[in-house]
């Protein structure tokens, strides 16, 4: 997996991404017969935000683009064909960590149902201390 990112507990944020079939190649949106989208906490199972296996092909929070779109971020070029808008709910420390991981994957299928293709990745998500930190001053 990659993509490995930290995130705060309960912030929303933008996950982009490039669909690519057995060959490297993006996968045309429009052919596509279904997305979905699974995420969950590897360390329980537990899945998150009642995301298993759920319909996103331009649903959920997530865009898909028949042509690749291109973004720079930080002077470097990035293209995509799939936006997921990830809610505060995708992002909760849900045990008593301080940091936790997500596991996520899209399955897309197309050509009829012969074609799969299964596009994972992973981030952290780190809990805020709810007490002030005290700077000891010099």
């Amino acid at each position: 997996m990659a993509d490995l990112a930290t995130l705060n507990d309960g912030d929303s944020a933008v996950y982009i991404g490039t669909l690519r079939d057995e060959e490297g190649d993006a996968i045309p949106v429009t052919g596509l017969e279904s997305l979905t989208l699974t995420v969950y906490d590897p360390t329980t199972g537990n899945i998150i935000n009642t995301r298993n296996a759920q319909d996103v092909l331009d649903a959920n929070n997530v865009s898909c683009y028949d042509t690749l779109q291109t973004i720079i971020i930080d002077g470097k070029t990035h293209t995509y064909n799939i936006r997921w808008l990830m809610q505060p709910a995708d992002n909760v420390v849900q045990g008593a960590n301080l940091t936790e991981r997500r596991n996520a994957f899209f399955i897309s299928v197309w050509s009829t149902g012969t074609k799969r293709a299964t596009h994972p990745f992973t981030w952290l998500i780190q809990k805020q201390p709810t007490t002030p930190l005290v700077v000891p001053t010099p």
